[in-house]
């Protein structure tokens, strides 16, 4: 998402499809952009801080999903190791490599079944028994044909921010707007 300059025209619009997010807001292009990082809270380099600010937003965890028939399909909380032998099914390239440095650290190797850009389409994968997932929880899907289950105690979470330039900031109304998503309580 990304708002354009200039009151009283003030609009909310994609970013250009011809540039990434975090290339459009340090051209300029944008003023505001929702990211997240997988890896630490604030991923912005030192030079990157003096002309961006991250706002954290709430936390967006990650969660099991597994056909409704899966032998683990009742359980509340699952640890990802007791996930070891499972085929997968990968909703985003960023989430496989944060899963396989979760699989390296607990010394698994992981069976990749299918993988999609499309959180949506991995959940109906899953559904279709092609696999399990690791879905965020903005993403998730009701379907009484998967299993949702919490990872923990240290499961993957996204570190959700609005991504904004200093100079946007400048606008009375994108300031607001961001403390309006800053002070959005988490989805449970």
């Amino acid at each position: 998402m990304s708002a354009t300059r200039g009151y009283p025209n003030d609009s909310a619009r994609p970013p250009p499809s011809t540039l990434s997010t975090s290339r459009s807001l340090r051209q300029g292009a944008v003023d505001l952009a929702l990211a997240y990082s997988f890896d630490e809270p604030q991923p912005l380099t030192p030079g990157e801080r003096r002309r961006l600010r991250w706002t954290p937003l709430p936390d967006d965890p990650l969660y099991a999903v597994l056909p409704r028939t899966h032998p683990l399909a009742a359980r509340t909380r699952l640890d990802l190791a007791e996930l070891a032998d499972q085929r997968w099914v990968l909703g985003c390239l960023k989430t496989e490599a944060q899963l396989r440095r979760y699989a390296a650290r607990i010394g698994i190797e992981l069976d990749i079944a299918a993988t999609t850009t499309d959180y949506l389409f991995a959940q109906a994968l899953v559904r279709a028994g092609v696999g399990v997932s690791l879905i965020p929880r903005v993403a998730l899907e009701d379907s009484p044909d998967q299993t949702v289950v919490e990872l923990g105690p240290y499961g993957p979470v996204r570190h959700v921010a609005a991504v904004t330039t200093r100079r946007g900031l400048e606008s009375a109304h994108l300031a607001q707007f961001v403390d309006l998503l800053a002070g959005i309580s988490p989805v449970t």
